[in-house]
């Protein structure tokens, strides 16, 4: 791995050697637990210029939206791609609180409108980017085992920028007005407990 980038994005336990050319460092991080959660805050702590993040499910737990909010106020771009439609729907209403939070903390939400997304992707500051099967839920966080590759490489992170920039392009800014006018039974299940979806 890069040193300059390890000390400023932080060191990767890694279950299988990395690959590393003249200018890019492929490395693989496969994690269970809460381990994959402190990597990623510790990853967008340390973001100085724009967090791209993409996912089909957006339930993240209070460590990260607070690493979120923090980023936003050290003037980081925060950019975030999720799907309008989904193949668990009760998984939306929970995420709509913490989607308006993080909105009105600076956060730009874009909804997906040419089907079911289910992209995994972060790149931080144009530099690097995490590619892999975890979700930004609990069951990605605390019960699954999720294997994730961590690419540094400006190139590919560029490549990456421009194909979720196409996919934003496909996508509706989310707003706070979208959430004054959802339907009754949505806005009553905004408030649904974590514990009951905690394993869906």
């Amino acid at each position: 791995m890069d040193r300059g980038w390890g000390r400023k994005y932080g060191s990767v336990h890694l279950s299988l050697p990395s690959n590393e050319n003249e200018g890019s460092s492929v490395q693989f991080l496969f994690s269970t637990g809460d381990s994959i959660v402190d990597k990623t805050v510790n990853w967008i702590n340390s973001s100085e210029e724009s967090v791209t993040i993409t996912t089909p499910y957006f339930l993240p737990n209070g460590k990260l939206i607070s690493a979120l909010k923090k980023a936003v106020k050290r003037g980081v771009k925060v950019k975030i791609l999720i799907p309008n439609d989904t193949d668990a729907w009760f998984t939306k209403p929970p995420s709509y609180r913490i989607e308006k939070t993080l909105i009105e903390s600076g956060v730009d939400f874009y909804l997906y409108e040419k089907g079911f997304f289910h992209g995994k992707v972060l790149v931080i500051d144009h530099q690097w980017a995490d590619i892999g099967t975890a979700n930004w839920d609990s069951r990605s966080f605390y019960l699954n085992d999720e294997s994730n590759c961590i690419i540094i490489d400006v190139r590919v992170a560029a490549e990456l920028e421009s194909l979720i920039l196409n996919d934003i392009n496909d996508s509706e800014k989310l707003t706070i007005k979208a959430f004054n006018e959802l339907p009754a039974w949505q806005k009553a299940l905004r408030k649904t407990p974590e514990w009951v979806y905690y394993y869906f």
